[in-house]
């Protein structure tokens, strides 16, 4: 661009000294200068087609970003609900075993009411029995005297 314009102000500049600009030289001008244009207007669509498809990759990239983002999420999702749901079992498991540990706990508290009733009535049959026992040695050393 900068030989065409330096080429056109010689060209000018010669015709400037010697006479007047003809039809014929501006017509020349205005190739030279629409020339000039289109190889500009040529470069910049050529740079602006660069930077569409960059923006097209940029895009393309956050798209997949986006894509791994939501599957991570649901990813994450599915996690925590399975450990919700692992510790709701596991307390109702405790819960579980506790109303049954307790049930049976009760069951061994009445055992052991009737093992204690069993064992005070044990101790007063063997308390009769040896109260029965020394009437019986009263008695029958009271026969032998």
């Amino acid at each position: 661009m900068k030989v065409a314009i330096l080429s056109l102000v010689l060209a000018m500049s010669s015709n400037f000294a010697f006479s007047e600009l003809t039809v014929e030289d501006l017509e020349a001008i205005r190739s030279i200068v629409k020339n000039e244009i289109a190889e500009s207007e040529e470069r910049i669509n050529l740079k602006i087609e660069k930077v569409e498809v960059r923006f097209k990759a940029i895009d393309n990239r956050f798209e997949r970003l986006e894509k791994q983002y939501d599957h991570l999420i649901n990813s994450l999702i599915a996690l925590v609900s399975c450990f919700v749901i692992i510790i709701l079992a596991v307390f109702g498991l405790l819960w579980k075993v506790n109303s049954n540990l307790m049930e049976h706990l009760g069951k061994i508290k009445i055992f052991e009411d009737l093992a204690e009733k069993s064992l005070n009535n044990a101790m007063e049959i063997n308390q009769k029995i040896r109260e029965y026992m020394g009437q019986v040695a009263d008695t029958v050393k009271a026969s032998r005297d």
